[in-house]
């Protein structure tokens, strides 16, 4: 019996760190390879399960020294997670200032907390409507819907402009 309780709180333990993925519903907010934007959540808990920690990963810049140089980066980034949400996991467990662990994170433990993670190349910025033709594929460059989607998205689900008490923005 012991093992169980012990096994049991360990469980709830890790749920508490664990995000889960949830894509968007849209057609301008996608990634490098046009699949759906999203995002990762650990919903909080307690007193502060109306407080919202958001963070930006950081990087996600396509790179080259040359604009060819360029485009085949974010060609490759775009057949990883770095550019598909298609090949982003559906949950993951995170640590630092999004960790669930209290002795961790004191602050958000218990927050609400979410990763916008990259998949533009661009940074969270790009706005390009139309797709730019690659070694006969589309990439696309819409970091700035991807991020306004996620907002109407949260506002929609969760409420984000009028249910929670404090918003941290935050990122790398």
């Amino acid at each position: 019996m012991r093992g169980y309780l012990l096994s049991l709180l360990l469980a709830v333990c890790l749920c508490d760190s664990t995000f889960n993925k949830r894509l968007l519903i849209t057609t301008t907010g996608v990634c490098l390879d046009g699949s759906a934007g999203g995002f990762y959540i650990s919903e909080g808990s307690g007193a502060n399960r109306l407080k919202m920690l958001i963070y930006f990963e950081g990087g996600g810049f396509c790179s080259g020294a040359d604009l060819s140089e360029t485009l085949e980066n974010c060609y490759q980034r775009s057949l990883t997670d770095l550019g598909s949400s298609r090949r982003s996991p559906a949950f993951m467990t995170l640590g630092g200032i999004l960790s669930g662990d209290s002795s961790v994170n004191p602050q958000f433990f218990d927050w609400t907390r979410l990763l916008f993670s990259h998949c533009d190349g661009s940074g969270h910025q790009g706005f390009k409507n139309a797709a730019v033709s690659y070694k006969g594929t589309r990439l696309f460059f819409r970091g700035e819907n991807v991020t306004m989607e996620r907002f109407k998205a949260l506002n929609l689900t969760h409420g984000l402009f009028t249910n929670f008490d404090e918003i941290v923005v935050s990122g790398g």
